[in-house]
């Protein structure tokens, strides 16, 4: 088990044109009970840490390039002293944040932080969604996985070699809410849904291996 790092100087992450009190409706219906917010609304702030101010303290730490964008988990963290930290690695972890990679939005690099994911910090190239009492971590992770989230955000990408967000983006935009109680009805759903779909295709997977076994 991995040690938190701990931040003995802290600088609170920009975020740029707070988001409005009401975020703009562009029309959509929702159900009776749900309400339009901004995701900086259901979200905590995040204040950036210096690993380096604890040079000879562990910690993991989470590049864009340790999340597996199939399973959408942290899969290769790196262990390293605060005083080897690459100057990106500013962003504290903790349980329940969503990782979501600024970084061509369209791969969907996105991770939920379970409490046993060995991460401790990561890099500045994520936004750290650390959500409120308002919202369910899980019902967070699955919305700005969906494609009405990505579609939302990756036309607002800049740059030409490395096409990417900002906080002040994903931040900015809505998100539906329902009360916290249908929040996990649909998460539990969603589970339970991709649970038959995954084991489904492990089935299929597994008779196209006999059958070409069967016909060699």
């Amino acid at each position: 088990m991995s040690r938190r790092v701990r931040a003995p100087r802290a600088e609170p992450i920009r975020r740029e044109g707070e988001a409005a009190d009401q975020p703009e409706n562009d029309g959509s219906e929702l159900p009776e009970g749900w309400t339009w917010a901004r995701i900086a609304d259901v979200t905590e702030p995040v204040l950036n840490i210096k690993p380096e101010d604890e040079a000879d303290r562990e910690f993991e730490y989470v590049d864009i390039s340790a999340i597996c964008n199939s399973t959408f988990q942290i899969t290769d963290t790196k262990r390293m002293l605060g005083k080897d930290a690459p100057s990106r690695a500013r962003r504290p972890v903790k349980p329940n944040d969503t990782l979501f990679s600024n970084v061509r939005t369209y791969l969907r690099n996105i991770a939920l932080v379970t409490d046993d994911t060995p991460a401790d910090v990561c890099s500045t190239g994520f936004t750290v969604l650390r959500p409120n009492a308002a919202v369910d971590p899980r019902f967070l992770f699955r919305y700005v996985l969906s494609d009405d989230f990505i579609d939302r955000v990756t036309p607002q990408q800049t740059g030409t070699h490395y096409p990417a967000t900002s906080d002040r983006i994903v931040m900015g935009e809505r998100i539906p809410l329902p009360p916290l109680a249908e929040q996990r009805r649909i998460v539990a759903k969603l589970k339970e849904l991709l649970g038959k779909v995954s084991s489904s295709q492990s089935r299929l997977a597994g008779r196209s291996h006999r059958e070409v076994l069967a016909n060699f």
